[in-house]
């Protein structure tokens, strides 16, 4: 923490407005009980009050900046020397007017050491502790102040870094039953080229996102490249891939839809004869990824009780678009339905929107 920061002055309007509060407070007590003639006292006063308080206010800035200062330790007592010299001068130097207001007995002034050594310290210490508690108020609001931005930056940092975690765990999932089905595929000699060139791609991009810090959204378009080198790796012959709206521009998650095409895949019928639908709209105002397809019977119960890594998936979710992201998922006659919204701008999250219209259809260019 830099000094500047940690004694960084309160705004001058702030001094400004107590002081005005204060004389106009004293000021008006003075009225009250001695009459207008009075005020003029307190406006002869005013800057021997500022300058006891600015003096203490700064000193002990000082000292709590620079430390001990043997000088102004030593300069200290005839300054207050000075103080009490002119004080008597002022009131038993010489009559005058204002010492004919501020004395007991103006008529018959009688001096007296002990007296004058309070009444003076009394004076001085009524605006020297002001001075004192407004420079250890600002250095106690400065490093509350400084505390507060700590904790809330190491919360932001706590967060991202959770969110990191996440999604690489999320990646890594991924891109692990992605190796168990390539080894699969070469024991059953499947594995052609265009197979292990499609995998190395994939594997090469999850990799890069992986070894990002923050930022995980990538462009829409990318994800749809690389959703096209998966469909080479598992292709689905009843599948209708349909893509409609303007993608440029829209940014999403990395692997969300090549995960999806993945379980439909694994988890599918492949032998239906009955169309799967993949379809990815991109309206102005929000991003729409609905899916369709058969369950095989073995995968049934997986996707009753949320399996899939649909709730991976939809935490996932939760965290990076917050309230702006719904996914929802249903099986009916053995048929899985599944519709992810994610309200965006451009392909920025926006807090605005209007209510849901994803039920609308909308016709789509074929994909792949």
């Amino acid at each position: 923490m830099t000094k500047a920061i940690l004694f960084k002055p309160f705004p001058i309007y702030i001094h400004v407005i107590g002081w005005v509060v204060y004389l106009l407070w004293i000021g008006g007590v003075n009225v009250f009980k001695y009459g207008w003639s009075h005020l003029w006292v307190v406006l002869a006063l005013t800057p021997v009050m500022l300058a006891i308080f600015y003096f203490n206010w700064n000193g002990l800035r000082k000292l709590f900046k620079n430390g001990w200062n043997w000088k102004g330790i030593g300069l200290s007592p005839l300054y207050l020397l000075l103080l009490l010299y002119l004080g008597y001068q002022v009131l038993y130097g010489f009559p005058n007017e204002f010492s004919e207001r501020i004395l007991r007995s103006p008529e018959n002034p009688v001096f007296d050491v002990t007296m004058f050594v309070i009444e003076v310290a009394g004076f001085y210490w009524a605006f020297a502790y002001k001075g004192l508690g407004l420079a250890a108020a600002e250095v106690l609001y400065n490093l509350l102040k400084v505390r507060y931005v700590y904790l809330t930056g190491k919360r932001q940092i706590l967060e991202e870094e959770r969110q990191r975690i996440c999604m690489q765990r999320w990646i890594s999932h991924f891109l692990g039953n992605l190796n168990q089905s390539l080894i699969f595929a070469i024991k059953k000699g499947n594995a052609s080229f265009r197979v292990l060139e499609s995998y190395g791609i994939i594997w090469a991009f999850g990799m890069r996102i992986i070894a990002r810090e923050k930022s995980f959204f990538i462009p829409l378009d990318l994800e749809l490249y690389h959703l096209k080198r998966l469909r080479g790796m598992y292709p689905l012959e009843t599948l209708q891939v349909e893509v409609g709206g303007e993608t440029s521009g829209v940014q999403v998650l990395p692997m969300a839809l090549l995960a999806l095409y993945k379980n439909m895949y694994k988890h599918g019928d492949v032998q239906s004869e009955s169309d799967a639908v993949f379809k990815v709209d991109c309206a102005t105002d929000r991003l729409v990824v609905r899916t369709e397809n058969r369950l095989a019977p073995r995968s049934a119960w997986v996707y009753q009780e949320g399996g899939a890594g649909l709730q991976q998936l939809k935490d996932i979710l939760g965290m990076q678009y917050g309230d702006r992201a719904r996914l929802a998922y249903r099986t009916e006659n053995e048929t899985f339905f599944l519709e992810i919204e994610i309200r965006v701008n451009n392909g920025r999250v926006q807090n605005n929107f209007e209510a849901s219209g994803c039920e609308k259809e909308n016709s789509g260019r074929r994909a792949g």
